[in-house]
């Protein structure tokens, strides 16, 4: 029952608190509220995947030169980041496109 319902029928009801308008808000948007924590986050994880790549590549760089292992442990750390920031993408979308099958069939 939503809050505008509960309003409606209040002869019958006594008077939502605020602790009820508040759940039964939140009730009523969780899609758009969870929506916006996977994407946001996404963005977390991407930036911690980049931070991190930058922190090892900084790191194999310290000794003063860049060997051919040093290369293809970034390459290799590239290709990783990449990977996991597309899986993210791949979710968040296919996400969008569940909750859409989701509503249509309702």
């Amino acid at each position: 029952m939503s809050f505008e319902d509960r309003i409606a029928d209040s002869g019958r009801n006594p008077p939502p608190t605020t602790f009820a308008m508040r759940a039964t808000w939140l009730a009523d948007n969780w899609e758009v509220l969870s929506m916006g924590y996977e994407e946001a986050k996404a963005d977390v994880k991407k930036t911690m995947r980049e931070a991190d790549n930058q922190a090892k590549e900084t790191w194999r760089r310290a000794d003063g030169e860049e060997s051919v292992s040093d290369k293809i442990a970034n390459t290799g750390d590239d290709i990783r980041t990449t990977l996991g920031n597309a899986g993210d993408d791949v979710r968040v979308e296919a996400d969008k496109w569940h909750k859409d099958v989701d509503s249509d069939d309702v």
